[in-house]
């Protein structure tokens, strides 16, 4: 025991601790803190072993179990490299969803052969799924966790499935499949999707033929007297949010643009303005530069929020959809 508790100083050599502790603390360690120690094998050899135990860490991922869909996903991951940056802060992800639903993006693609059941996923932020039936989504579901706060549902679905998939942490649901309930089900749902939006960001969306009409209407009636939510219905898609969400959403959306327009207004002064020395050209043609590009962003941030505002943005997961139905 002497070598263990003497050293010359308070850094245990890692040589010195259990192997089964260092599993253990490998396994609890955040998905970050794992990936930068695995560039640095030298400093703990062992890391890719015990990795294989843990969880498979993503930030935003799409599961699929059809070899089409995972290939159409899997080249958006590089579609749009601005859309990345929109959702790499929370004001410009908000901003980039729009009034009524979300608009998910992600960064890596799992086909649900790959999915190990020693070994389960570990989902951050944002979770889309996509099971051609139930019996599928009965295996994956259990390999699935995390505190991921953003869920879309494809496929054909169980509503007790759904259930399994909405934790505490989730906030924004979009339900794009077939729910399957049972007539003894029905009442719980509708009760459910009203107590399940509780705070200003809460979302709840679904298809119109997800669920029976006659619940969606009666949804409809039981929404009419939630205190802070709405049922509002667009081309496809049924919206539970928050009633003031809409305004604030294009309040903010205009906010955002004016000091960008503001500040290339006060480059373009800049870029107007007469400096006597021999270097003007250059800082003239560096200004114009970056008024041009300036201009750029904010012509295209400007429609991108009203084309949101109108609701006439394809979302990211149906454009895979869509152009994986193409490729038939």
């Amino acid at each position: 025991m002497m070598p263990f508790i003497n050293y010359e100083n308070d850094n245990l050599p890692l040589s010195n601790l259990p192997k089964t502790f260092n599993a253990r603390l490998i396994q609890l360690a955040p998905g970050e803190t794992v990936n930068k120690l695995t560039l640095f094998s030298e400093t703990c050899p062992d890391i890719e072993s015990h990795s294989r135990r843990r969880h498979k860490f993503y930030n935003s991922v799409f599961v699929t179990d059809n070899s089409k869909i995972y290939s159409a996903a899997l080249e958006d991951v590089y579609f749009d490299p601005m859309s990345h940056w929109y959702h790499s802060f929370k004001g410009t992800r908000y901003l980039y969803d729009g009034p009524y639903t979300f608009d998910p993006k992600w960064d890596s693609v799992v086909h649900a052969n790959e999915l190990n059941e020693r070994r389960q996923l570990y989902v951050e932020d944002t979770l889309i799924i996509h099971c051609e039936d139930v019996k599928v989504y009965k295996k994956v579901i259990p390999l699935i966790t995390g505190r991921y706060s953003r869920l879309v549902i494809y496929g054909r679905i169980s509503w007790q499935q759904i259930k399994q998939l909405i934790h505490a942490n989730v906030s924004q649901v979009r339900i794009e499949g077939i729910v399957y309930l049972n007539p003894s089900e029905y009442k719980d749902t509708i009760e459910y999707i009203n107590r399940f939006s509780r705070g200003f960001m809460y979302k709840f969306s679904f298809r119109r033929y997800c669920f029976p009409t006659w619940m969606t209407e009666k949804l409809r009636e039981v929404c009419k007297l939630h205190d802070t939510h709405t049922l509002v219905r667009d081309e496809r898609v049924e919206n539970f949010v928050h009633k003031n969400y809409r305004c604030i959403y294009d309040i903010s959306a205009i906010l955002s643009v004016l000091p960008s327009f503001c500040f290339m207004l006060f480059m373009g002064y800049l870029y107007d303005y007469d400096f006597e020395n021999e270097n003007s050209i250059f800082f003239q043609v560096w200004m114009g530069i970056l008024i041009l590009g300036y201009y750029i962003t904010i012509v295209r941030l400007s429609c991108l929020l009203a084309l949101k505002s109108l609701n006439n943005v394809p979302l990211n997961d149906y454009r895979v959809f869509t152009s994986a139905h193409k490729n038939e």
